[in-house]
């Protein structure tokens, strides 16, 4: 019989039993804010996106387009690029959805685009 199940049936707690006994005292942790600024962005560019495949588009800019568009870069420039990540994986999603935002936009990265991005990371509370 293995040395864990022995402590175990005579009422002491094993060393997991503590791990999870310690692990469940400690406060969850926040979410970071940079999550729910990246949810929102996509939730916009894919409202942008339906209002350009809808057939009054074709004709010009409709005004349904125009205020999908109008929000979508309010919130990129109003919350996205003012919100720093307060995690590691925070700055990760926040790298990888800045990158995909510009190449979704067809714009190529310029070196002040990159400056921003980190300067953005490198504004995060230290863990």
């Amino acid at each position: 019989m293995r040395q864990s199940t022995k402590i175990a049936e005579s009422g002491s707690l094993t060393a997991r039993e503590r791990a999870d006994a310690l692990r469940a005292r400690l406060p969850e942790p926040a979410a970071d804010p940079i999550l729910a600024a990246i949810t929102e962005s996509r939730r916009l560019m894919s409202t942008v996106r339906r209002a350009r495949r809808a057939p009054d588009f074709a004709l010009g800019r409709s005004d349904e387009e125009a205020a999908a568009n109008d929000a979508a870069w309010l919130h990129y420039h109003g919350t996205l690029l003012r919100t720093p990540p307060t995690t590691a994986a925070g700055a990760v999603a926040f790298a990888r959805h800045f990158l995909v935002f510009h190449r979704d936009q067809g714009r190529v990265l310029a070196e002040k685009d990159l400056v921003r991005v980190l300067t953005i990371i490198a504004a995060a509370p230290a863990a």
